[in-house]
């Protein structure tokens, strides 16, 4: 039988200094034959996992857990490899994360807490909802902003107070009246007419309007009584008109098993169902309602503009007709006029001043520049401008009721520029 061929024999560089003697072993210690258990000094070799034990054995292969060499538990050993010692592990994590957890909840408290006494977005002038009891300052110049669809709502009665606020202050004689609008509903458009003409009339403030991107149908509607009408010469303005729409679906829930009925006290009274078509009578009756806004969108115009209406049908030629697509009407006057241009169709501001819709052009700077030299006071003088001051969670309920949507006065008129 061939021996074991052992890396030190007896006697090598390097080797055990017990030379013949058990590799791993102690001075002394009898050699093992060639092929026999390496028992050494531990007794019968085992098959389980051994104690650790000091640290011994020869130079190669020596290891911590007891006899290097073939037969010890050293680098060259075939015992198991002892595991590794468990690392304490570290609680940082969850300590950082519930730090945030509260003051996460800290900071959505004290917002909670600011939103219900602390107004959101204010500016001077502007509190309690709407306005703070700070004085106005003296300014001369009040500056407003109807930069929204025309409706009920909040920014409508901000609007309303914001007037009133300007018209009960003696220290502010005029106004720029910013209107960046497609219209709206044909009451809230007359009552903002109504307040404006009041604040022109009864307290003796001078208004300017300034036309923004767009101010058009219900937005005109409320320039039309100002003393004075500025656009810019790509505004969209004009639309003077009525406009109503409806959904049928009433076939659509006929192929779908959907049966409506309807119990009414008149024959009317479900003028512009979505559950049924509209037959002549219908549309007879509800025309009627049209023209008659339309009627007052008119006669309203016509209260204060008038003369520029006249001035320019006055300054029109032939050619000036054929290019707008009008007829020229046998009736004089600025009736007559007006109802020729106030077809529903939209104007740029360069085309409206033509026509005596809009009085100049100019930027809204030029036109407080041109307020402040009317009312003989610095051109560089501070305006007072109110600002809706909302909380918080009034905030969050807006966008929550802008993303519901309307479903309810689908048959509402509306001085409005069809596709805003």
């Amino acid at each position: 039988m061939a021996t074991q061929h052992d890396p030190y024999p007896p006697g090598a560089e390097g080797g055990p200094a017990n030379s013949g003697a058990n590799p791993g072993g102690p001075p002394g210690s009898t050699p093992i034959a060639a092929g026999a258990p390496n028992t050494g000094n531990l007794g019968p070799q085992s098959t389980g996992p051994r104690a650790p034990g000091p640290a011994q054995g020869g130079p190669r292969g020596a290891g911590q857990w007891g006899g290097g060499g073939r037969g010890g538990y050293g680098g060259y050993g075939n015992g198991p490899v002892p595991p590794r010692p468990e690392r304490p592990r570290t609680r940082i994590f969850p300590i950082i994360l519930g730090l945030l957890i509260v003051l996460g909840g800290g900071m959505l408290s004290l917002l909670f807490f600011i939103s219900m006494f602390i107004p959101v977005g204010g500016g001077a002038g502007s509190g309690g909802g709407l306005f703070s009891s700070m004085s106005l300052g003296g300014h001369p110049i009040a500056i407003l902003e109807i930069n929204q669809p025309i409706g009920p709502g909040d920014w409508f009665d901000f609007w309303m107070d914001s007037l009133s606020k300007i018209a009960g202050d003696d220290e502010i004689k005029g106004l720029v009246l910013r209107i960046n609008s497609p219209g709206g509903s044909v009451a809230s458009s007359q009552e903002l007419y109504d307040e404006v003409a009041n604040l022109r009339d009864k307290h003796g403030k001078t208004i300017y309007v300034s036309m923004g991107d767009v101010c058009a149908s219900g937005g005109y509607y409320i320039a039309a009584a100002a003393d004075r009408v500025f656009a810019n010469r790509g505004t969209l303005t004009g639309s003077v008109g009525v406009i109503s729409t409806s959904i049928q679906i009433d076939e659509f829930a006929k192929e779908h098993g959907v049966n409506v009925e309807t119990v009414k006290t008149g024959r009317f009274k479900d003028l512009g169902s979505m559950f049924r078509p509209m037959n002549d009578e219908d549309r007879k009756a509800f025309a009627l309602l049209l023209d008659d806004a339309y009627g007052q969108f008119i006669d309203d115009i016509l209260a204060y503009r008038e003369e520029p209406l006249d001035a320019a049908r006055s300054r029109l030629e032939d050619a000036d007709w054929d290019h707008f697509l009008f007829e020229k009407p046998e009736e004089a006057g600025a009736r007559a006029f007006l109802l020729q241009i106030a077809d529903g169709r939209v104007y740029s501001g360069a085309q409206a001043h033509k026509l005596g819709l809009v009085d100049e052009l100019g930027s809204m700077h030029s036109v407080i520049d041109r307020l402040a030299g009317d009312l003989n006071v610095e051109a560089d003088t501070k305006t007072f401008e109110p600002r809706q001051s909302r909380g918080l969670l009034d905030l969050i309920a807006m966008k929550v009721k802008e993303s519901i949507p309307d479903i309810h006065g689908s048959w509402a008129l509306q001085y409005r520029m069809v596709g805003f």
